[in-house]
């Protein structure tokens, strides 16, 4: 998937294209609504609530965990700064506000989402 076929108003139908195996949490997700909810919310409920308990476990299902981190830097390096707060805010802080998985994901971060992970524990610490 190229960069330029995201967009803030499509990036959550994008996350099951590019993930597929989310595509059950998402339906649910969805079903769940009484009305309509933004990328962030998808994401956090979505995308991280999947991702967590893949980290959490003694043997990472690492292609998957990479193939969802490769979808999040994708939008962590995107132009559009609105899609990139959805993996700063609903992703990256979610990660960041657990230890365990903060650990284990580091491993599977690129560039652009471990940047954020470091400005988020950096604010953390000072507050």
């Amino acid at each position: 998937m190229k960069t330029e076929e995201v967009t803030l108003d499509n990036m959550a139908q994008k996350m099951i294209e590019a993930l597929p195996e989310l595509k059950t949490a998402y339906d649910k997700e969805v079903a769940a609504w009484t009305k309509s909810q933004g990328a962030h919310v998808l994401f956090s409920f979505v995308l991280f609530d999947s991702l967590k308990p893949l980290l959490k476990v003694e043997e990472v299902d690492a292609l998957l965990v990479q193939k969802i981190f490769a979808f999040v830097e994708l939008l962590a390096k995107h132009p559009d700064e609105k899609v990139q707060e959805v993996v700063y805010f609903s992703v990256c802080e979610n990660i960041c506000a657990d230890e365990i998985v903060l650990q284990k994901a580091q491993h599977f971060m690129g560039k652009k989402t471990r940047e954020f992970c470091e400005l988020i524990i950096k604010m953390q610490k000072q507050n």
